[in-house]
């Protein structure tokens, strides 16, 4: 479920970058997400999530990403490392997810901002 009581639907827009690090596509992956439409001043945890092209898989988190504040504008952007290259990925694999709140619970507080990652043709090989 999304948080749509205190964002509504469609609030929050978004765009996640992953890079890889280096010249090898097998080191080190940076991820970049930048999110707008955010209440002014809170926090939002994220994590890349496994799943396939039809959804994403609740509860399986890959990676824990640098949570996002929101500035005074609404918006805000992640920038993290993790340890894995983009060598062998498929489209659909990874599932980059922020959530409303600033802590990880269980169950997750609802996603504000949640889509697949999908490499538009380049070559991921």
């Amino acid at each position: 479920p999304f948080a749509q009581q205190n964002y509504g639907t469609n609030v929050v827009k978004g765009r996640a970058k992953l890079m890889t690090k280096g010249s090898d596509a097998a080191g080190k992956t940076r991820v970049v997400v930048k999110l707008s439409g955010l209440n002014p001043g809170t926090t939002h945890i994220g994590h890349i999530h496994g799943g396939t092209c039809v959804s994403l898989t609740p509860g399986q988190i890959f990676h824990n990403l640098e949570a996002i504040v929101a500035n005074s504008s609404g918006e805000g952007t992640s920038n993290t490392e993790v340890p894995e290259g983009m060598q062998g990925f498929a489209d659909c694999g990874w599932w980059v997810a922020f959530h409303e709140g600033d802590i990880n619970t269980a169950p997750q507080s609802p996603a504000i901002a949640v889509g697949p990652v999908i490499m538009h043709g380049h070559a991921h090989d």
